[in-house]
């Protein structure tokens, strides 16, 4: 596969996939850009980090200031999860998710168009929950569905200028975020959450969630000139989990 060259943004960087993605954008030879809430974490070889809250206006437009010169990439790889159940869903929560998970990711992508030129790549991490309804986190799918769209949107919007925009949907991953889900599922099913991780990894075809890295090699394919001709796309890598769906 043809790594990608230049530059490289990644958003929640500092994130069990946000770091998977960094690291293995350095090893294919990109110079990555790194933000997130906090400093740069340790070890992780980025060429400079800017923290910013993205849903803060003044903050997104600091870190589009910092970040001068052409971008061969965006990643964004930063989101929340929610799993309040529907019926308990607060106003100021669907906004917060909302802000994070879908508006940060547009206008920051719209205040970086100029710095993407032809042949750079746009890759937004979603979900395997915006294909299908998810009870037990709600919200949380609801944006990812909407990120989707936007990431479908701006590719066609973008098009003409030789920018790709495609969306990754990863299945289960086995992450921090992962784990705390599985807490709050197994509290709610009244069953151990090592019993409530094998439930979820049941169905999978290939019988284990996917690793950070794995969602790392997606990004890096994505991003690769190799796919010049992949835009609007929306890639599930999910283990082959929605394989027999209709």
């Amino acid at each position: 596969m043809t790594p990608i060259a230049g530059r490289v943004l990644v958003t929640g960087a500092a994130g069990a996939i946000g770091r998977a993605v960094v690291r293995r954008l350095v090893a294919d030879g990109a110079e990555v850009i790194g933000t997130d809430l906090g400093e740069l974490p340790a070890a992780l070889p980025a060429i400079a980090w800017t923290p910013a809250d993205l849903t803060v206006p003044a903050e997104r437009a600091r870190l589009v200031a910092a970040t001068d010169g052409p971008l061969a990439g965006l990643v964004h790889a930063s989101g929340i999860v929610s799993t309040t159940l529907a019926a308990d869903i607060a106003e100021s929560e669907w906004d917060r998710v909302f802000a994070v998970n879908v508006k940060a990711p547009f206008f920051l992508s719209r205040d970086l168009a100029p710095r993407l030129g032809a042949g750079s790549s746009v890759v937004f991490i979603g979900s395997i929950a915006a294909f299908r309804g998810t009870p037990d986190a709600p919200v949380y799918a609801a944006s990812k569905a909407a990120l989707r769209n936007v990431a479908a949107t701006l590719a066609l919007d973008w098009a003409a200028r030789g920018v790709r925009v495609n969306c990754l949907a990863p299945g289960l991953v086995d992450t921090p975020m992962t784990d705390a889900m599985n807490d709050v599922l197994a509290a709610r099913r009244g069953a151990p959450p090592d019993q409530v991780m094998a439930a979820r990894v049941a169905p999978i075809p290939l019988q284990r969630a996917a690793t950070p890295d794995d969602v790392a090699g997606m990004v890096a394919m994505l991003l690769s000139p190799d796919a010049a001709y992949v835009t609007g796309a929306t890639l599930v890598g999910a283990g082959g989990l929605l394989a027999g769906a209709v």
